[in-house]
């Protein structure tokens, strides 16, 4: 190679070997340089890419009407109804220590009802503006259901898989007590709190709806949701009184000084002989707020006097204040079942005792 010619290696002739180690190391500096502006350009415009689409997302919202299941893309979940799971177990008198049984337990146990549902109850529905300084909301009564395992609820007809939906992602344990386990789910979809047993389900359940379903700005809707493997008969009338003990859980739909707050409470159920022919009371106590870890305005309330269908229903009163249920499984069980009163709309599940 003529003298003062460089190689294209950047290397006089004199030491092409030299020269190449050299460029070599220069070429892995200057890749690794690049590269690293590489990955910084790359990172800088997915970030770019993230927050447009999320602006895109709160501005679209997830189109369509009724209450499904399509949280907007990159929406913030829903808060989990029960925030505080140590305060809650302390305030509702549940054991202390870990829960029964876990949410992945309960999970699979209800995988087995679902197949065998064959009833579903809901509530009155309260519906709310989440949006800052919205304060409106209205009570919606409840539409025809509870005869089959399909509601007509809002704008559509939905199913227990639909009401009662394998999450997600596993539920958690919230407390256990008078041997029902309860756990709660949340995503951008719905928000979940309440019970499986063996036979039945109930649970408090809220949705964004509506055109816009971006969190927090959308409609919500909150209500108690209740269904199982029916027994199909009312309780036998001889021998002395049958009881079923359990827990109800859900939602303040008042406008009072705590709207919208998490409840839960107990449930007994007694079926007994009044004067020649049996009735059905539902009593309900040690109902606690534990949004705000505080009783409930009313901590107590029941219905009386109820007669029990030959088909193994009941159901009571009208919007606002009112009971709607019946007994699931074999030799009648479990009780579930909605309920509303106190500014509550919820639902209760309780085993036979």
């Amino acid at each position: 190679m003529p003298k003062g010619v460089r190689s294209p290696t950047g290397a006089s002739g004199a030491n092409p070997a030299g020269g190449r180690g050299r460029a070599k190391r220069y070429g892995n500096e200057r890749t690794r340089r690049e590269g690293g502006k590489a990955v910084k350009t790359a990172v800088q415009a997915l970030a770019i890419l993230a927050a447009a689409s999320s602006v895109l997302a709160g501005g679209c919202g997830g189109g369509g009407g009724g209450g499904g299941r399509e949280g907007a893309q990159g929406a913030s979940p829903l808060p989990l109804p029960v925030a505080d799971v140590r305060r809650a177990r302390s305030l509702t008198d549940a054991p202390r220590g870990r829960p029964a049984e876990t949410g992945l337990q309960q999970s699979r146990r209800a995988n087995s009802i679902r197949r065998r549902v064959d009833s579903l109850y809901v509530s009155s529905r309260l519906s709310y503006r989440a949006a800052p300084g919205a304060g409106g909301q209205s009570l919606v009564p409840a539409n025809a259901c509870g005869g089959s395992a399909y509601c007509t609820h809002g704008a559509k007809t939905r199913g227990v898989r639909e009401l009662f939906p394998s999450a997600g992602s596993t539920p958690s344990a919230v407390l256990t007590k008078h041997g029902i386990t309860l756990t709660q789910h949340a995503d951008a979809s719905l928000a979940l709190f309440g019970a499986w047993l063996d036979h039945s389900g109930f649970a408090v359940r809220e949705e964004p709806v509506g055109p816009g379903r971006t969190i927090p700005y959308a409609t919500r809707d909150v209500y108690g949701i209740a269904g199982g493997d029916r027994t199909g008969s009312a309780p036998p009338t001889a021998g002395t009184a049958a009881t079923w003990r359990g827990l109800m859980v859900g939602r303040v739909h008042n406008l009072g000084s705590y709207p919208r707050s998490t409840v839960q409470g107990d449930a007994l159920l007694t079926w007994r002989d009044a004067g020649g022919s049996h009735e059905l009371t539902a009593a309900f106590s040690n109902i606690r707020n534990l949004t705000h870890n505080r009783a409930h305005d009313t901590e107590a309330f029941q219905f009386t006097g109820m007669t029990v269908g030959a088909d193994g229903t009941f159901a009571q009163g009208s919007t606002g204040t009112r009971i709607q249920g019946a007994f699931y499984g074999t030799g009648h069980a479990e009780a579930a079942g909605v309920v509303e009163h106190s500014g509550i709309v919820g639902a209760f599940g309780a085993a036979k005792q």
